[in-house]
């Protein structure tokens, strides 16, 4: 491989990463370019490359620590129909991360050069070249990034079709399921196996076998763990309220809790002893107690409360309220 100098942050790159910063804009990385250039001057100051030649999508991302992600991008000299991507051959002395931010305007976000570059030939029928570039470049924590990947001109390198391969074997053991393939492919899926859905980038079973080629629900069941969390996670809410001792008999109080606009059932309970069982027989003045609590909802949505009968004020209570869809 190619030894380079590095990748340095232009100053459309950081002028666009202080706006996300500041949540102005998103970074939107979108492709990678190379050329036969070489610039002599300071490389932050360029907004685009100096003699570029080809452009390619980008092949994936990973976010790493620090603000650091890496992208991979597949240099090929053979475009999907079989011609020649190149034009002439050239050294790849130079290359570029581009990125819009939320308008569209696309800047040179990142450079890199190299005065000993890969060499990329015109593609002759014989002579296929895949060159797999791996650049890890600085994007801020806090900055929102997006990336345009265009699943149709994606490589699948050795790596990721391990990584891919493994993942579906150890879901296969777990499961007990055949893996089918994807969901959007041309072909039959059957009933049983379990399918990609690379929309959604989870797992389905099949539960009646056809021929769409879209996820339809009548058709497909999440078994990935984050659709199937998220649904439990969706099937309740809930709060808690402390009362405090010697608290008004009849007062309204209003708390921070958003009463849900969707269809719920309610179901509360108090407990004594702040949000804690106790022995009941050690702690008489828990047994003989009683509290009586009303619930409501402000004309702003908030939940309400009020305590109607308190026989033990100096004990402090705590509300728990559930909110079951």
């Amino acid at each position: 491989m190619a030894n380079y100098i590095g990748w340095e942050i232009t100053n459309k790159g950081r002028e666009l990463i202080a706006r996300a910063v500041n949540n102005e804009t998103k970074i939107n990385v979108t492709k990678f370019k190379i050329g036969a250039g070489y610039n002599t001057g300071n490389d932050r100051e360029l907004t685009d490359l100096i003699d570029k030649r080809n452009e390619f999508p980008i092949n994936s991302y990973e976010r790493k620590a620090n603000g650091n992600v890496e992208f991979t991008f597949v240099v090929s000299n053979k475009t999907g129909s079989g011609a020649s991507a190149i034009a002439n051959s050239y050294k790849i002395s130079e290359m570029g991360i581009y990125a819009q931010d939320d308008s569209g305007t696309e800047i040179l976000y990142a450079y890199n050069k190299g005065t000993d570059g890969d060499y990329i030939p015109v593609y002759n029928g014989k002579n296929a070249i895949d060159i797999i570039e791996k650049c890890i470049i600085v994007i801020d924590q806090a900055a929102t990034i997006n990336v345009t990947i265009d699943n149709s001109l994606t490589y699948l390198t050795r790596e990721s079709a391990d990584r891919k391969y493994l993942e579906i074997q150890a879901l296969s053991k777990i499961i007990g399921m055949e893996f089918g393939g994807n969901i959007q492919d041309a072909g039959n899926k059957v009933k049983g196996k379990f399918y990609f859905d690379n929309v959604t980038k989870f797992y389905y079973e099949c539960t009646e076998s056809t021929n769409l080629t879209y996820n339809d629900t009548t058709k497909f069941r999440a078994i990935s763990n984050k659709p199937i969390s998220d649904k439990v996670n969706n099937l309740f809410e809930i709060h808690w309220i402390d009362i405090r001792n010697n608290i008004p008999i009849g007062k309204v109080f209003e708390t921070t809790i958003k009463v849900p606009a969707r269809p719920y059932k309610l179901l509360y309970s108090v407990f004594t002893g702040n949000n804690r069982l106790v022995d009941l027989k050690k702690s008489s003045q828990y047994a003989g107690s009683e509290i009586v609590v009303n619930l409501g909802v402000s004309e702003s949505g908030f939940l309400q409360y009020s305590v109607a009968k308190n026989t033990s004020a100096i004990d402090g209570r705590t509300i728990n309220v559930m909110f079951v869809f």
